[in-house]
């Protein structure tokens, strides 16, 4: 039996250290967009702290200020309104609606997916069925429909891209396009492929690869 002493590791007894800075010198690309995503979720949290003005309140009397202006870091805009503090408040709904729609999807796409493998044969049909609405609209109308329908606001811009990555989750059931199986055979436990291999679409394909 091999005893392997603290702070070292099974390869090559290198130090934890050792391969921990091998590991980021390897994904050095990668701390530049985590800085980035850093100090923009300190900006979201700090905003009321950061952010010299109101971002809605203006003055017009100040409109159209350059960059670089006493007071006005960046300027302001047609209404009066600090650039600054609208870019500092700017980063929690970005945030928001880069994050929220991305947990929603994947939480609801997991569940579906769930239902379908597990469920019966009625519930597996009656959710492939409502995805079928949802495939037969392309992803961005499906988003903009759905903005249309709802009152104005971030509310609407995260219902709207949930819908549309949900249908995309890998876990909820999408169709199989690829390969030999046929349109109507769908990833899911207990789905009748071996007839779908022998079919005249799947032999079809089989043999137009040869």
């Amino acid at each position: 039996m091999t005893v392997l002493r603290t702070g070292t590791s099974a390869r090559g007894r290198l130090p934890f250290r050792a391969l921990r800075a091998a590991a980021l010198r390897r994904d050095a690309g990668l701390l530049l967009p985590a800085a980035l995503a850093a100090l923009l979720l300190l900006v979201a949290v700090a905003a009321p702290l950061i952010a010299p003005y109101d971002p809605v309140a203006g003055s017009l009397r100040v409109r159209l200020l350059d960059p670089g202006s006493p007071g006005h870091l960046l300027g302001t805009d047609g209404q009066g309104r600090d650039v600054l503090s609208r870019l500092v408040w700017a980063a929690r709904p970005s945030l928001i609606g880069g994050f929220v729609p991305v947990a929603i999807a994947a939480t609801a796409g997991t569940a579906l997916g769930i239902a379908a493998g597990l469920g019966g044969r009625v519930t597996e049909q009656a959710l492939l069925r409502s995805l079928d609405v949802l495939y037969a609209f392309p992803g961005i109308l499906l988003a903009m429909t759905i903005a249309t329908l709802m009152p104005a606001g971030l509310g609407a811009t995260v219902l709207s891209l949930s819908v549309v990555l949900t249908r995309r989750w890998p876990g909820s059931p999408i169709p199989r396009w690829r390969g030999s199986a046929p349109p109507n055979t769908w990833r899911r436990p207990g789905s009748a492929e071996p007839a779908a291999r022998s079919s005249p679409y799947a032999r079809s394909c089989r043999s137009s690869r040869r």
